[in-house]
């Protein structure tokens, strides 16, 4: 009989996720998964930088959580972040950072569980600002390809209205 492994960080909405894609007209590749996962490392990837940004803007205040989270993430970026490794690392990285106990370093408390939940909440920021750059990609590209044809448009009208000596009569003759 196996070993029952309990979780201490909810995985069901992804897998509800890609169950219900499952369950649509269109067959789930292992090419979506595998997006899907990345896209999940590379926000809380994201998400990470930008609360230690915000740690360390907060000074003296956060200096004990930023000095953790710094050192915490360094020790696991081989095992989580680099390289082909299986999926769900992210979801792997915060259920260990939920599972660290508080520390105490210098009289200070490092509460791990705040650490995490920050990372989580700056998460959700960071894949609320990328899902707005995505829906903006139609209007840019459409401004992009304005752009493009009115610069080629520019090209031919140069063309039309300065012949080359190959356009001149006879030139086929």
């Amino acid at each position: 009989m196996g070993v029952v492994r309990e979780y201490v960080y909810e995985r069901n909405a992804a897998m509800i996720l890609t169950n219900n894609m499952a369950m649509q007209e269109f067959v789930s590749s292992p090419i979506r998964k595998g997006s899907f996962d990345l896209l999940q490392l590379l926000s809380l990837h994201e998400s990470i930088f930008r609360v230690l940004r915000e740690y360390k803007e907060l000074g003296r205040e956060k200096e004990v959580s930023f000095e953790w989270l710094r050192a915490y993430f360094s020790k696991r970026t081989d095992d989580y972040f680099d390289g082909y490794q299986k999926y769900n690392r992210a979801d792997d990285f915060i259920e260990e950072m939920l599972k660290t106990s508080p520390k105490v370093s210098n009289t200070n408390l490092v509460d791990t569980f705040a650490i995490a939940a920050d990372v989580l909440h700056m998460r959700n920021l960071v894949l609320m600002d990328w899902k707005y750059i995505v829906d903006k990609t139609p209007s840019d590209h459409i401004d992009l390809r304005k752009s493009l044809l009115t610069k080629d448009w520019g090209k031919i009208d140069n063309a039309v209205s300065e012949p080359s000596s190959n356009d001149e009569m006879g030139a086929f003759e």
